[in-house]
C-alpha cells in the first residue's frame, strides 16, 4: 500500500526535482533529497497511526524525486567525457539489481526474520542508517555544480506534466489493486481506467502538436 502513495509522488516530482538541481545545485539537492528521504523513512517506521503512515510515503516520494535526477548530473561533473559511457551503465545496472533484490532482502526477508519484533517497521528502519551513511559520504564526495543562468522553473509545464502523469499512473496503480480486490462496478470500472489513461495520452499528443504549431522560445520548457 505504501508503494501506491510513494510512486505517484515520486513520478510527479521528478521533473521539478531535476529543474531544482539546475537552479540550486546538484550537490545541494542530492543532500536535501537523501536527508528528507531518511527522515521520512524514520517517520514511516515510527508512525503512531494510520494518518502518519499514509503521509510518510508521500514525503518519501517527494524527496526521492529531488535526489534521483541529480545522479546523471553528478556523473557529468565527476567523470571525464571519455569515462562517462560506463558510469551511466553501472548506475542503471545497480538500479535494476536493487529493484530486483531489494524487495526480497529488504522486504520479505526482514518481515520473515522480524528483528526486535518490529514487523513492517523494520523495513523502514533499515533506510535510516543507510541514509545517514549516504548523507555523510555524499557531503564529502559530491562536487558542486548547477546549470547556467538560463535555468528557471516552468509552472505551466510542471502543471501539464503532472496532469499527464496522474492520468497515466492512476489507472495503472488503481488497476493493480482492482485485480487483487475486484470492484463491484466490474467492466464499467475498467472502462473508467481506460478513459483516464486515454485522456493522459491525449494531453501528450496535444502537447506535441502545440510545440510544432507555436514558435519556439529561446528558453526550453521543463518537460
Amino acid at each position: 500500500m505504501a508503494a501506491g502513495r510513494y510512486t505517484p509522488a515520486f513520478t510527479l516530482g521528478i521533473v521539478t526535482g531535476a529543474r531544482l538541481g539546475d537552479l540550486y545545485g546538484y550537490r545541494r539537492m542530492s543532500l536535501v533529497g537523501v536527508a528528507g528521504f531518511t527522515l521520512a523513512s524514520g517517520l514511516c517506521a515510527a508512525a503512531p497511526g494510520a494518518g502518519a503512515l499514509v503521509a510518510a510515503p508521500v514525503v518519501q516520494g517527494v524527496f526521492a524525486a529531488a535526489m534521483v535526477p541529480q545522479v546523471l548530473s553528478q556523473i557529468q561533473l565527476t567523470y571525464a567525457p571519455y569515462e562517462r559511457g560506463g558510469a551511466p551503465a553501472a548506475s542503471s545496472s545497480l538500479n535494476g539489481l536493487a529493484s530486483a533484490v531489494g524487495p526480497i532482502l529488504g522486504g520479505a526477508a526482514l518481515l520473515e526474520a522480524d528483528p526486535f519484533g518490529q514487523g513492517r517497521r523494520a523495513v523502514f528502519w533499515l533506510d535510516v542508517p543507510v541514509g545517514v551513511v549516504a548523507l555523510v559520504g555524499a557531503s564529502r564526495a559530491l562536487p558542486e555544480g548547477r546549470a547556467g543562468t538560463g535555468a528557471r522553473l516552468d509552472p505551466l509545464g510542471m502543471l501539464l506534466s503532472g496532469a499527464v502523469l496522474v492520468l497515466l499512473l492512476y489507472p495503472l496503480i488503481a488497476g493493480s489493486f482492482a485485480v487483487r480486490a475486484p470492484h463491484p462496478g466490474g467492466r464499467a470500472h475498467s472502462y473508467g481506467f481506460t478513459a483516464t489513461m486515454g485522456a493522459g495520452l491525449g494531453l501528450i499528443a496535444l502537447r506535441f502538436a502545440v510545440s510544432f504549431l507555436l514558435p519556439r522560445r529561446s528558453a526550453p520548457r521543463s518537460w
